[in-house]
Parts: C-alpha cells; structure tokens; sequence
C-alpha cells in the first residue's frame, strides 16, 4: 500500500488523541518510546509524552487552549 513503509512516522500518542498516560503509567510509556525508537519508520515525539500530559489538547504554556493561565511546561 506504500511505496516505502520505513518513511512512515510512528508515534505513541499526539494531542489529538487520548494520552497514552491517560490508560497507563510511566513505565509502560517509556517502553513504547523504546519500540518506536526500534522499530522501522521516523520516531516521532509530538510535545505531550515528554511532560507526561494525560489530557487530550493539553497545552504546554499559559497561552494556550485551556491552560487556565498556566504553564505545564516542565523542564
């Protein structure tokens, strides 16, 4: 169905989704980064699973969607 599958982009989870931390733990998380970091295609770490959000359209800073005024971004 693809020219070339190695070229796909593989992810745990995005902010259209629902967080993988959302039905998990942390442990489990770090262990699916590991088999996408493994497996074949582009690893992709959209911003979430880097500040352990569990919420879908969760935002990083103060500004954005439904932060109530707050930044969760962690460094």
């Amino acid at each position: 169905m693809y020219v070339n599958p190695s070229r796909m982009i593989t992810f745990v989870d995005n902010p259209d989704m629902n967080r993988f931390l959302k039905a998990s733990d942390i442990n489990s998380l770090k262990q699916a980064l590991a088999l996408i970091f493994t497996r074949p295609g582009i690893p992709t770490i959209y911003y979430g699973p880097d500040q352990n959000f569990i919420e879908t359209r969760a935002t990083m800073f103060a500004s954005g969607f439904s932060s109530e005024g707050k930044d969760h971004y962690d460094t």
